[in-house]
């Protein structure tokens, strides 16, 4: 893989970060994310939850092909600073869609990752794009910069959507008014930022346990998010 870093003429204070150290948090986010054990009507390593068509070796599979991609979106993000952000998501598209295929080819045509997909390559293409400018990189730049690729989002692609083939997104947003993982991209993963982070910073001081702390975090999220493939495993139509 290149080796995109910042120009140490450039840096201020920053940590050089690479294409491959994303790659690698990347890896280790989505091996964490699946072997969080117990997950309710989640996939961990003692069970599939409430999924038929998916296991932990479908999501080992997956993680194996769909992190590799992310040095795709960080280079795309790095080389296309000097556009203006909210033109860079149609031009991470294409990336996202081979990504997307991969995964698919790599699980037997289940979705495992698509959201994953999603939220990591935006991520990944906004630390390119703030690689490039010599900027810092911590979370609420990071967060900030997705916003920007993605304003206007909801309104574009989710009010306007029709026809037979919708995404399960697409569906509950026309039917319940939920955003999904495009709402929450679009406020800049302010979930994760307001609700998740203090709930997990907070059981960390106090237990010092990442497992618990993790486990907590993900029954906060699950209480406050709007997410898609959670109201679907629960029950909910559509």
């Amino acid at each position: 893989m290149s080796d995109v870093l910042i120009n140490p003429a450039r840096v201020r204070r920053v940590k050089p970060l690479s294409a491959e150290e994303v790659v690698s948090a990347v890896e280790r986010a989505l091996l964490t994310e699946v072997r969080l054990t117990p997950k309710p009507g989640l996939v961990d390593i003692r069970n599939a939850g409430a999924h038929w068509d998916m296991d932990l070796a479908s999501f080992e599979a997956s993680t194996a092909v769909v992190a590799p991609w992310m040095e795709k979106f960080f280079i795309m993000g790095h080389d296309t600073a000097a556009v203006a952000p909210e033109q860079v998501l149609m031009m991470l598209r294409p990336v996202g869609m081979a990504c997307e295929n991969d995964m698919l080819e790599a699980t037997g045509g289940v979705n495992t990752h698509r959201g994953a997909i999603f939220a990591f390559g935006l991520l990944s293409a906004a630390a390119g794009r703030l690689v490039s400018k010599g900027e810092p990189i911590e979370q609420h730049r990071l967060c900030d910069q997705v916003a920007r690729f993605c304003r206007g989002m909801v309104m574009q692609e989710l009010s306007s959507a029709g026809g037979e083939r919708l995404s399960k997104g697409e569906a509950h947003f026309l039917r319940y008014g939920l955003s999904g993982a495009r709402g929450e991209a679009e406020s800049g993963f302010l979930t994760v930022r307001t609700r998740a982070m203090p709930v997990f910073t907070r059981m960390m001081e106090e237990t010092g346990d990442s497992n618990l702390a993790l486990l907590q975090t993900l029954l906060h999220l699950m209480a406050w998010n709007d997410d898609t493939n959670r109201s679907r495993a629960a029950g909910l139509p559509g």
